[in-house]
């Protein structure tokens, strides 16, 4: 542990990491070169995203997700699926035409969200499955929006499949989207392998906690040049850092953001009283920094930025979402 504090305790911009800690990273899976593929595709993707890359309400986009989240589990896939579903869903969406609409999409959204699951995830499932699976999104569509014609759920065998093939063309059958949960995963890999297994257990701690808020954020707005899942990610995980007590908020606050302003951010985000206090003594805070920078690739000015980012677009989420159920979603 001592040899890797000294390798980069200090190093606060990204660094050419040491050829043994390179082959680490690639045995778990998170090398840099990984990384940088992994930014390159995101960056490609973004790029046919002319606006907010929003083309649904609000409304139908939670229950998109909902329907998304239902087959995943009908198939008994990791929560992982269900960001990779959602994903590729808004990847196919943002292919469309910009004047998609609602009522045009919910007649689809069952066989879509099947469709989407089954290309990241082949199961060689049934027609008979394929229909079960359809009926478990269609279900929780219906639940939430009981008054839509049900002559909109009369399904034919052959639409999930059709479905598929008309997302795969759509995408050119580009099918590898990046998403918040895969940075996420990306960023635990690395920070654990560069951490040397130090602080395991507070990673571990916050893997779920992550993902609830990613899922908050996912219901909310779709990826985005502006919303990038990598830039969503590292402010995620910057922020989990923090509830692990693994980092003070000082050492995430930009700037040009004073330290009444910081502090009233992060309560509001996380929905909390009091900022967690840091339980480690400055020269690991230094370590773990170093860390954080070796783990996103990025020099630490814009994970602060990336943070305080994160943080107001949970605050945001937060409150639409409210907002919304508390007016029953019309």
């Amino acid at each position: 542990m001592q040899q890797q504090e000294n390798r980069l305790v200090g190093a606060l911009e990204p660094c050419h990491l040491p050829e043994d800690v390179e082959d680490k990273l690639d045995l778990a899976g998170c090398s840099t070169e990984l990384l940088l593929l992994h930014a390159s595709m995101e960056s490609d993707r973004l790029a046919v995203v002319s606006d907010n890359g929003q083309r649904l309400s609000p409304w139908v986009r939670r229950l998109a997700v909902f329907a998304v989240a239902k087959v995943v589990q009908r198939l008994q896939l990791t929560d992982s699926a269900t960001f990779q579903g959602v994903a590729l869903l808004d990847a196919w969406l943002a292919a469309r035409a910009p004047e998609t609409s609602d009522s045009s999409f919910i007649r689809e959204m069952p066989a879509a969200c099947v469709a989407a699951v089954r290309v990241l995830h082949k199961t060689g499932a049934t027609k008979e499955a394929d229909v079960a699976m359809w009926h478990d999104a269609a279900a929780a569509i219906r639940a939430e929006m009981p008054g839509l014609r049900t002559d909109w759920f009369d399904l034919q065998p052959h639409d999930v499949r059709a479905q598929e093939f008309g997302l795969l063309r759509s995408l050119r059958w580009q099918v590898n989207v990046p998403s918040v949960e895969s940075w996420l995963s990306m960023f635990e890999g690395r920070f654990g392998v560069l951490m040397a297994g130090e602080f395991s257990r507070s990673v571990i701690w916050m893997r779920e906690d992550l993902r609830q808020l990613a899922f908050t954020m996912m219901q909310w707005r779709p990826a985005s040049n502006l919303h990038a899942p990598r830039r969503l990610a590292g402010g995620l995980f910057s922020i989990g850092l923090l509830h692990a007590t693994l980092l003070p908020a000082e050492a995430l606050r930009p700037q040009h953001v004073c330290h009444d302003e910081w502090e009233e951010l992060f309560l509001q985000s996380q929905m909390m009283n009091e900022v967690p206090a840091c339980a480690l003594q400055p020269e690991y805070v230094q370590l773990v920094l170093g860390c954080l920078v070796a783990t996103t690739n990025l020099p630490i000015e814009e994970i602060q930025r990336d943070c305080e980012f994160t943080m107001g677009c949970l605050r945001g989420a937060r409150g639409d979402l409210n907002r919304m159920y508390a007016c029953g979603a019309h």
